[in-house]
């Protein structure tokens, strides 16, 4: 224990040498005064003999802010029934990537609906872009759903450029490592972006912005769309940890678009995080009798996994 405590202060000391040659920028945090669009999924996958039953709950909704008060609520639907859909084994299942698929379509779907209330910000929970793993390799069976997936995105960037909208992805919790990889100064230190920069990086300020290009991405080459995205880190607050931020170039005005994400995350200097995320996040959580009550439906099948059905 001892020894691994004494690593983790040397990698500290190591990464707060680093930061001595990053340049960081002050970075506004005005009074809100403008209407936010949301959207986020509750997602569970329970596994059975030869298939998957994928369980998700996905939602959007309309805050409008005003003097930093929330004014106004307006969810795409009231309901928030949770759907499911059956994913059929392959070896592509085992990465993820068929579920993640189905997940971020139902995500970017309701994304496209709130653009017809033209917030002045859109948020989504997670990257702008579909994750590396979220691609399946061109022989699979769902390779056609992934470019399916790659038009919503395209459509979704187009909507919000020609409605005028911001439009960003919030990653909480990143293990990217874009820009430490960037860093000539670093040649062995091999720690994630928010762990470098949790040991230096003061409040209310923000990293350079760093272009996400097709190189570093191999999603990014997929979707066709004349715009960069834009990758710059933040920390609204000293009493949490940084936020990654992802941000499409629809206006070359990107930095208004980071100036209202962390005036959003500044409101709660304990949970620097946007509170709209931090709602739709709640409304779609799934709950276990949720998931209990499907699940049971399958099982009816007896297609359940010999490992969930052992007497010991």
């Amino acid at each position: 224990m001892t020894n691994a405590l004494e690593h983790i202060k040397t990698i500290k000391s190591k990464c707060r040498d680093i930061c001595s040659s990053l340049t960081f920028y002050d970075i506004k945090h005005d009074p809100i005064n403008f209407s936010v669009g949301a959207v986020d999924s509750g997602f569970v996958v329970k596994k059975q003999m030869g298939f998957d039953v994928v369980i998700c709950r996905a939602s959007g909704a309309i805050y409008n802010y005003q003097n930093n008060e929330l004014i106004k609520t307006t969810y795409l639907n009231n309901s928030f029934k949770p759907e499911q859909t059956i994913i059929f084994s392959d070896e592509e299942i085992y990465t993820g990537a068929p579920h993640s698929i189905y997940r971020l379509k139902k995500e970017i779907e309701n994304a496209i609906k709130l653009t017809d209330h033209s917030p002045n910000l859109l948020l989504l929970d997670g990257s702008i872009v579909p994750l590396p793993i979220n691609k399946p390799q061109k022989s699979s069976e769902f390779y056609q759903q992934y470019l399916e997936l790659i038009k919503l995105y395209e459509k979704l960037y187009s909507l919000c450029k020609t409605n005028k909208i911001h439009l960003a992805g919030v990653i909480k919790d990143t293990y990217g490592k874009i820009l430490i990889q960037s860093l000539k100064e670093n040649k062995t230190l091999s720690v994630t972006d928010s762990f470098l920069l949790n040991t230096c990086m003061k409040p209310q300020t923000r990293t350079e912005f760093l272009n996400y290009g097709a190189g570093l991405h191999p999603t990014i080459e997929d979707i066709k769309f004349p715009a960069k995205i834009v990758v710059s880190y933040l920390r609204p607050s000293d009493l949490d940890s940084v936020l990654r931020v992802e941000v499409v170039d629809l206006f070359e005005n990107y930095q208004e678009t980071y100036e209202m994400v962390n005036s959003l995350c500044s409101l709660n200097r304990h949970y620097a995080y946007p509170p709209p995320l931090v709602d739709i996040d709640l409304k779609v959580k799934l709950k276990p009798h949720e998931i209990e009550n499907i699940s049971r439906e399958f099982n009816m099948f007896n297609q359940i996994q010999r490992r969930d059905n052992r007497p010991f």
